[in-house]
């Protein structure tokens, strides 16, 4: 399209007319070519909107899932933990019995050795 100076002449209608013309092919033809650049059809926005659908659908299910399984492992972990706080007065008590048996072990060798040696003085004695 000519850009008009003031030092052209202005188109005579034909000559507009056969501008307008050339304008008009031009947009058509851009608009033809804009229309096959697209990505996507109609249909295949579509297809691509449910399968993307399908994708968050089950994305959410596996969300649900996760979140079930984490809360069950959460209360099985607690249950855990209050159990082993359950335990450590039984360990305690454990810890405590040990060291009773290691007491009256030593007690009751010494006890041996006394006996022995009772033992041993009689038998001195008888002969």
């Amino acid at each position: 399209m000519k850009k008009i100076d003031e030092s052209e002449e202005v188109l005579t209608p034909g000559e507009l007319q056969t501008e307008v013309g050339q304008l008009l092919e031009n947009l058509s033809s851009a608009c033809e070519q804009l229309a096959q650049i697209s990505t996507f059809s109609t249909t295949s926005l579509g297809n691509q909107l449910e399968s993307c659908a399908a994708s968050l659908e089950e994305l959410r299910n596996l969300n649900q899932i996760a979140h079930s399984e984490l809360s069950t492992a959460s209360e099985a972990i607690h249950l855990f933990n209050r159990r082993a706080s359950d335990l450590y007065p039984v360990f305690d008590k454990i810890d405590k019995i040990a060291l009773h048996v290691e007491k009256n072990k030593k007690a009751l060798t010494e006890l041996e050795n006394l006996c022995t040696i009772i033992e041993v003085k009689k038998g001195i004695k008888k002969q």
